[in-house]
């Protein structure tokens, strides 16, 4: 397994635990995210911790049951930047015995600075909060 995949494990275990400490730790001291609803920029301080409280509280509420990589698209721009395409799962059940799943394509840039990789940047494909407001979890 490359070194880009045991990260993407490491990840989808913390998306799996909803662990703030553990997601903040996977990106870098500042890192860009978009979508289609725009572009922001963060630091990985205490607001990006306080974000990973609030993602898991509301995925707590609407019945969050599992994250799952399904495909990686690599592509290696140089010695320290790798584009991953991660193509994912998402299971929720909010009504007991109603699982709902969600499929969601997210590009990475992930950093590598000889030491560990990171997350620098995202972009999601698709406006997740939109999708699953349609499907009526939030």
């Amino acid at each position: 397994m490359s070194r880009l995949h045991d990260f993407f494990r490491r990840y989808e275990a913390s998306a799996n635990r909803l662990d703030p400490d553990q997601a903040c730790a996977l990106y870098t001291a500042e890192f860009l995210g978009g979508g289609p609803t725009g572009v922001a920029v963060g630091r990985n301080d205490d607001s990006l911790r306080e974000a990973m409280v609030q993602r898991k509280a509301l995925f707590e509420q609407i019945g969050f049951r599992q994250a799952r990589v399904l495909e990686i698209e690599e592509t290696v721009l140089d010695a320290h930047y790798t584009l991953a395409k991660v193509h994912w799962l998402m299971v929720f059940e909010k009504i007991p015995g109603q699982p709902q799943e969600f499929r969601f394509a997210i590009t990475y840039g992930v950093h590598d600075d000889g030491k560990a990789l990171k997350v620098a940047f995202w972009i999601s494909h698709e406006d997740e909060r939109q999708v699953m407001q349609q499907a009526g979890l939030i």
